[in-house]
């Protein structure tokens, strides 16, 4: 037998393999390489170097509001003590009882609004928490009325009546009201 010897085929071209620019190719990655990274660096400031800034600038507002805080705490310290020298300047004709109760004009507001109309005053004391009326020549019923309206009065507690008849006329009397009237703080 006689071995034949084979001829096995050989390429000699390339067909697949494309030859590349090396001088263009690099240039072009370059190029986008510095694309990406100004797009990073344009993400980095703004979605986080920018949140930090904010973050940093509320701190800061935080740190001056707490600081101001502070210096008002600091100046209104002595408040108390000051408004209690301010009151005795200012009221030292009312006691700290007097200070507490009802202020004196709504009280002879209260007295004209609910007696004036309907009665002649003879005299008004206010003295405490207490409204003391004094009329003269009126009716038993503009006394009643009288009675109800003060009663009917948010800034009234509670009301007393003494009459007194007189010999003259018996349809007219003199009335003593005493009027009790709610704390300034019941108000």
């Amino acid at each position: 037998m006689k071995f034949i010897k084979q001829k096995y085929p050989t390429k000699r071209t390339l067909n697949f393999v494309a030859s590349r620019k090396k001088g263009a190719g690099v240039a072009l990655q370059l190029a986008y390489f510095f694309v990406y990274l100004l797009i990073l660096a344009l993400f980095v400031n703004f979605a986080i170097l920018g949140r930090y800034r904010q973050v940093d600038e509320a701190k800061n507002k935080y740190y001056s509001m707490q600081a101001m805080i502070q210096d008002l705490k600091n100046t209104t310290k002595d408040y108390n003590d000051v408004y209690t020298e301010y009151r005795y300047f200012t009221n030292e004709f009312l006691s700290e009882e007097e200070s507490n109760e009802q202020d004196r004009m709504d009280v002879l507001a209260l007295a004209e609004e609910c007696v004036q109309d309907r009665a002649d005053i003879k005299s008004i004391d206010i003295a405490s928490n207490e409204l003391t009326i004094t009329l003269n020549n009126t009716t038993l019923s503009d006394v009643s009325l009288i009675v109800a309206d003060l009663e009917n009065n948010y800034k009234t507690s509670y009301v007393t009546v003494t009459t007194a008849g007189t010999e003259k006329d018996l349809d007219l009397v003199s009335a003593y009201i005493v009027v009790h009237l709610k704390s300034g703080g019941e108000l």
